[in-house]
């Protein structure tokens, strides 16, 4: 088979036999004889010839087909201005366009459109009865794919809730996503969402616990911020300034010091530290 697209045996493992782009798959890979060009030889998904595709045009996400995702979407279908037209077109590239932000998502995880609805009329026309501007396409089975069957319309609030990422809460024998719950309780979601994944309540604690008032939970919040702390020691209080009688008088040691015209270190000296008698310590 390489020798037919004029190719060689290659030890690059950038790209391997089996690896899946889009709608092609590799079957085997090989370089320019003399260059350090490498091509891997593919198949689509919808039957055509194999073709040899570059490693960089498969990897970039550039090259995806064989032709035929390009053909469908440029094809004159007069369906364009359809109101379902894109959400075919966006359906597709969620599937099969690996460069799409949604695809990990999508087709990242094996999930398909069924081949009958490759074309876009097909698809139009195998939609379920009920449609309104507003409603989006859901599939019933989120692990499914987009086939008849498996298809409903429902509202954004509904498709969030059909998420795999929607927490899902049991109680009293009913199994409801978070936001069902919390309008059927009148709990905030994020109340609900705080008590399961950080407090880590049960569904029925958590769902049959009425919220705390803005009161209580002033009062929560002040003794959290608190806890374990420990006031610091008061300090301890100075000891009232000692007096010394003169002349029937009690002086402090400023006092004496601007009568005696002595300094107050030396009048402390004096008094405090050698014990003198005020008679003895005034005299110059």
């Amino acid at each position: 088979m390489l020798q037919r697209f004029g190719l060689i045996p290659t030890k690059s493992r950038a790209v391997l036999p089996g690896d899946v782009f889009g709608r092609l798959r590799v079957v085997a890979t090989g370089q320019i004889p003399g260059t350090y060009r490498y091509k891997a030889i593919c198949e689509c998904e919808c039957g055509s010839e194999a073709k040899a595709v570059r490693f960089d045009s498969l990897k970039s996400g550039g090259i995806s087909s064989c032709g035929c995702l390009r053909l469908e979407k440029t094809s004159t279908h007069h369906m364009s201005k359809s109101a379902h037209y894109h959400r075919w077109r966006h359906m597709m590239d969620r599937c099969y366009m690996e460069s799409c932000p949604a695809y990990p998502n999508y087709g990242g995880r094996g999930i398909k459109v069924c081949p009958e609805w490759h074309d876009v009329a097909n698809f139009i026309g195998g939609l379920p009865d009920g449609y309104k501007p507003w409603l989006e396409i859901d599939r019933i089975d989120n692990d499914g794919d987009y086939e008849p069957g498996n298809v409903r319309w429902a509202n954004r609030s509904q498709n969030a809730d059909n998420r795999r990422s929607a927490r899902a809460l049991t109680y009293d024998g009913r199994t409801q996503s978070l936001k069902r719950w919390s309008e059927e309780t009148g709990i905030n979601a994020g109340t609900l969402w705080e008590r399961i994944s950080i407090l880590g309540w049960d569904d029925a604690k958590a769902l049959t616990t009425a919220p705390l008032t803005s009161h209580e939970r002033m009062a929560k919040a002040h003794e959290t911020r608190w806890a374990g702390h420990i006031n610091k020691a008061a300090p301890t209080p100075r000891p009232p300034l000692k007096r010394f009688p003169v002349d029937g008088v009690m002086l402090t040691i400023k006092e004496l010091s601007v009568r005696t015209d002595i300094t107050e270190k030396l009048l402390r000296k004096r008094l405090i530290e050698r014990g003198w008698p005020v008679e003895r310590a005034i005299k110059q």
